[in-house]
């Protein structure tokens, strides 16, 4: 058997693809890893990445080693996984619009492959498992052992160990920071209701409370919310945003998470959370434990009252959610999870 593990992943921007294949070349240094970039847009029609792609696939190359190898193409064939030969296919992020053929992908599932996935946004993959994606290794796929043989779902992981340092003082009687960190691709993840509760606070606690929104400069304007920020998603590093805020305030429009990544990046960081109460955030954070899971507006503004006129139950919370992120959420998580699938794969034995 050959020693060359594939990595397929559609963005450069998703926060688990560099700390994970960076964790996959410590942990397996006897196989050479090959990355397969499929996002397309910028790249003229010729496979050639230029502009901001080209800048981070250079970036990439520097960290992870020349002979990491890239190879850049808008759609993963069966002609190049064929070429490759890899003894594991591991799939980040990847839609069915990015797989040549159909439904069952036989060709594909001819190899060991593990799909690492977060986003409910891909709808043909609750057709392709016949379950909702839960995010939770075999979790909801007890009974399907046999149809999944060789496809494993594990979650989006993040490097904790930079987040866990930020330093999260007793709080204090200072100015409050209410914030939400997430990718601004989607404006269901900035709801004008959260201007409206924005607008209530200052009216309750006038003086006391900053707003930090990130990437809502692309979906709000003249909100004429003088104490709100809006920042663009680049324009500082995640550390810098989460060390600043006390509350994580994760709500959508309508757009459940199957695992929210922001959310396991504000735990580590010991922020205090409130979030939405579906999709997969409930896997996430346990309810008066870790955060307040909320169903409606309503809801969120009691547990932000809660959270300002009781700054020790907030810390106490947020510093339990650093403890679990850490523990469980992290590279370390995913290697454990993973680790005896691949190497059983590996043998022949998945």
């Amino acid at each position: 058997m050959n020693n060359k593990m594939l990595h397929v992943f559609n963005y450069m921007w998703l926060g688990g693809v560099p700390c994970f294949i960076r964790n996959m070349m410590q942990v397996y240094p006897q196989f050479h890893h090959v990355c397969a970039y499929l996002n397309s847009s910028l790249n003229m029609g010729d496979g050639v990445p230029r502009g901001e792609d080209f800048d981070m696939l250079q970036e990439w190359e520097n960290v992870f080693g020349a002979d990491c190898g890239f190879i850049y193409d808008g759609i993963l064939r069966k002609s190049l996984i064929d070429e490759i030969d890899p003894a594991i296919v591991v799939l980040q992020g990847i839609s069915g619009n990015r797989l040549e053929g159909e439904w069952p992908y036989q060709w594909l599932r001819e190899r060991p492959t593990m799909f690492i996935h977060h986003m409910n946004s891909r709808p043909h993959l609750q057709v392709d498992f016949d379950v909702f994606v839960s995010n939770s290794l075999f979790q909801k796929y007890q009974d399907t052992k046999d149809r999944m043989r060789k496809w494993v779902i594990c979650p989006p992981v993040i490097d904790t160990s930079v987040l866990a340092s930020i330093p999260r003082p007793r709080p204090s009687d200072g100015t409050v920071v209410i914030g939400k960190l997430c990718s601004d691709w989607n404006a269901k993840k900035y709801p004008k209701f959260m201007l409206d509760m924005f607008r209530k606070l200052n009216e309750e606690y006038p003086g006391k409370l900053k707003f930090v929104v990130v990437g809502a400069d692309k979906h709000w304007s003249n909100h004429g919310i003088p104490n709100l920020e809006t920042p663009p998603v680049k324009s500082r590093s995640i550390v810098d945003f989460l060390k600043s805020m006390d509350i994580m305030l994760y709500m959508n429009d309508d757009l459940p998470e199957t695992w929210g990544r922001s959310v396991t990046e504000a735990m580590a960081a010991g922020a205090c959370i409130i979030a939405d109460d579906c999709g997969g955030i409930p896997e996430q954070i346990e309810n008066d434990n870790h955060g307040w899971l909320v169903k409606t507006p309503t809801e969120a503004m009691d547990f932000l009252r809660e959270a300002i006129e009781n700054r020790a139950v907030a810390h106490s919370m947020g510093e339990a959610a650093r403890e679990r992120a850490v523990a469980e959420f992290g590279l370390d998580r995913l290697t454990r999870d993973t680790a005896d699938f691949m190497l059983s794969a590996l043998t022949g034995g998945a």
